[in-house]
């Protein structure tokens, strides 16, 4: 699953994203793991 289609699946759910925390990077500094933190309102 990409990224987007993860988003707007929590989106869809009534979630929305109000964080995101850099997980892995690679040495050219392009992420490539992240957290995303989303609170249902």
């Amino acid at each position: 699953m990409l990224i987007n289609d993860a988003i707007a699946l929590a989106y869809d759910a009534g979630f929305q994203m109000v964080g995101i925390e850099q997980g892995w990077a690679a040495p050219s500094g392009q992420m490539l793991q992240a957290d995303g933190v989303f609170f249902r309102l």
